[in-house]
């Protein structure tokens, strides 16, 4: 067939090429000089403009200066919020012209050149940014935790990834934080000491607060030295291991002696009358006016407490104030005794044992005692022993009422129940 290649056809010849022993020529390498880096866009130098704001700003105003330009960088704050807290320190035109320029400088440093590494050397310490500790993240703590996961048996491992984490739940979570947070945590003791002594015992601490004598138990009012041994356990007992300040007790002596002073002249103000500060009836106006006519013509003087014969006489005949009166100021507003609890309850259910006439509504009961009993065998007779129904107590029940008259009954005579009698007897002997 024409065009058809045979194998068997081919000549294959068994010869191999010649190869040349001469080198091929080796090109010198081409040795390129280091190419400099062209400066394409100076930075604009903040330094001068940096400087000159500080100095006029002030120290007090930079660090809220600082803030505000932060802030506004960052986007938290806008142009209007931020002209709102730069306005009182950039009180002069020059100062906000310079602090424009700052401001254009910044923003243009940010499309030219990279500035170098690090702070630059004028920035001052106080402006410098807090380096923030990196965390260690390094391989060490990973395989001592994948070694202590190896040292765990395998049913072990295995129950440990079937385990099911529970579901999250955001608002427990959150109440949870919030609880925790509000609970008042005690300082730990800590561990024994090298020498063998141990920290504070806060237990002990704390109950040196019930040894205190309560000031209504002493009757004297409290001063600084006996609010600090009260206040020193409260504020171990609340976690406050350093306790108060020296003038913590002091400000509280005197804080317990204005409230109470104040207490007692509102109390006074609304329970009293004619007198400095309380209601005054129009009598009393016209004697006090009378009387002050009578000082301004130099007739009679007050007295040494700036107070007129009037005002003396009428607190000579002020009748002595009862528990009627306390719940009159409360149940008129007082905002001292109202606003404990406890103090209100107590006045409002109270009774009125100190009131006129309270003493005599008492019933007079005399106890005549009880008779002796030796082994459960009484020594006195049974004649002598009392057995009515009061006990051996005697009831004052006063005279007896006098009855002029014998009132009875119409219709409750003998006579008239015989003949009522008769009248059932007739109906029951009725045949059916």
């Amino acid at each position: 067939m024409a065009g058809t290649i045979r194998p068997d056809t081919i000549t294959v010849s068994t010869s191999h090429p010649i190869i040349s022993t001469k080198s091929l020529p080796t090109p010198a390498p081409v040795s390129k000089p280091a190419e400099k880096r062209t400066v394409t866009a100076p930075r604009i130098d903040v330094e001068p403009l940096y400087t000159t704001l500080k100095s006029a700003i002030g120290d007090a105003d930079w660090a809220k200066y600082k803030e505000a330009i932060s802030h506004f960088l960052l986007g938290t704050l806008n142009q209007e919020e931020l002209t709102r807290k730069l306005s009182p320190i950039l009180a002069t035109p020059s100062l906000e012209h310079t602090h424009n320029q700052f401001i254009l400088a910044i923003y243009g440093n940010v499309f030219r050149d990279p500035p170098e590494p690090g702070i630059a050397s004028w920035v001052s310490a106080n402006d410098k940014p807090t380096a923030v500790a990196k965390p260690n993240t390094g391989d060490e703590a990973e395989k001592r935790l994948k070694h202590e996961v190896m040292q765990l048996s395998r049913r072990e491992r295995n129950r440990l990834k079937k385990i099911q984490e529970s579901p999250f739940d955001a608002f427990t979570g959150l109440m949870s934080e919030y609880h925790d947070a509000r609970r008042i945590k005690q300082p730990d003791t800590g561990p024994a000491s090298a020498g063998g002594y141990q920290k504070t015992n806060w237990d002990l601490e704390i109950r040196k607060r019930y040894t205190q004598p309560l000031f209504t138990e002493t009757h004297e009012f409290p001063d600084a030295e006996s609010i600090a041994a009260r206040m020193l356990p409260i504020c171990y007992e609340n976690g406050l291991p350093s306790g108060h300040t020296p003038d913590c007790a002091a400000f509280m002596n005197i804080a317990t002696e204005t409230y109470i002073k104040e207490a007692l002249s509102n109390f006074f103000s609304r329970v009293n009358s004619n007198g400095t500060g309380y209601i005054r009836t129009a009598e009393f106006k016209r004697k006090v006016e009378r009387e002050e006519e009578r000082v301004a013509r130099g007739e009679i003087g007050r007295s040494a407490g700036g107070l007129l014969p009037v005002d003396i006489e009428e607190a000579r005949k002020r009748r002595p104030l009862c528990m009627e009166d306390i719940k009159l100021a409360l149940e008129l507003g007082d905002s001292y005794l109202g606003q404990v609890p406890l103090i209100s309850g107590g006045i409002t259910n109270g009774r009125f044992l100190d009131a006129d006439g309270a003493d005599a509504s008492n019933e007079e009961v005399l106890s005549k005692g009880l008779a002796a009993v030796v082994n459960g065998i009484g020594t006195t007779s049974p004649t002598a022993q009392n057995n009515s129904l009061t006990h051996g107590f005697h009831i004052d029940l006063g005279d007896p009422m006098i009855i002029e008259d014998d009132w009875t009954w119409q219709g409750g005579s003998v006579q008239d129940m015989n003949g009522l009698d008769s009248v059932l007897d007739g109906c029951l002997a009725i045949g059916v």
